[in-house]
């Protein structure tokens, strides 16, 4: 009996990592991905393109970028992305930034598609799902519309239980199709500016084209502005392809 009282009682061993835990080391552990699925994501992403849910996600990074950016160099009121039409609006504040974040909208897609593609070649698909989320959750705080706010609920949410709950193979693979998803996007979203019927002057409208506020700040005709939108996107999806596939 009294053998028993006095036993030294092993100590416990150290308790399993939690959720939150695996997810950080998941985050910063480095996982290589083999170039088959960076081109099964891609082929993937190229059919996925043209539907009106990779036009929603344009929309949401896009004027994700004009946010960022009017954070940055000013000040940004809130964000509204309608049920109807290609895009949303970004209300800034007025003065020299005005400039700066209505330049870079067009270029959301194409700016994010770049980060994630830096991070995937850096072998960190985790981290970009998670930088996603992140990102979506800022532009629910910003959203000023119901429909706006589902969709980044709806996006983030999405990206949350994969990244939560699904094996790294999925998560890679998600990672994978979202970069492509928004490099792709990006020439898609300022192509259809090139026609002269995106470009004429409606009098009547309530907003003006990105285009026209571009336009009226500098007195270059917009069709240069369309240009310059357009090679850069062509340029950051070469680059991008190059960083997904090769680097």
């Amino acid at each position: 009996m009294l053998l028993s009282v006095v036993a030294v009682t092993p100590s416990p061993g150290p308790s399993a990592p939690g959720r939150i835990e695996q997810i950080t080391e998941q985050i910063a552990t480095r996982q290589p991905t083999p170039t088959w699925l960076a081109l099964l994501t891609g082929l993937v992403a190229l059919l996925f393109a043209g539907t009106a849910l990779a036009a929603r996600l344009g929309a949401s990074s896009h004027e994700g970028m004009h946010a960022f950016t009017g954070g940055l160099v000013g000040k940004v009121d809130g964000v509204r992305i309608p049920r109807k039409g290609p895009s949303g609006t970004t209300v800034q504040a007025k003065g020299p930034s005005k400039f700066t974040a209505t330049f870079v909208g067009y270029l959301g897609p194409s700016f994010f598609g770049l980060l994630g593609a830096w991070l995937l070649s850096r072998d960190h698909p985790v981290a970009v799902l998670w930088l996603a989320i992140v990102s979506f959750g800022v532009l629910f705080w910003l959203m000023q519309n119901f429909y706006g706010g589902l969709l980044a609920v709806a996006f983030g949410g999405a990206l949350l239980l994969i990244a939560w709950n699904a094996n790294v193979l999925a998560q890679t693979a998600v990672a994978y199709f979202l970069v492509w998803s928004l490099l792709l996007f990006g020439s898609r979203d300022v192509a259809p500016s090139l026609a002269a019927a995106a470009r004429k002057i409606d009098p009547k409208a309530k907003t003006k084209s990105e285009y026209l506020q571009l336009r009226e700040m500098t007195y270059v005709p917009q069709i240069v502005w369309v240009l310059v939108h357009l090679v850069l996107c062509w340029v950051a999806l070469a680059f991008g392809a190059w960083l997904l596939l090769v680097a």
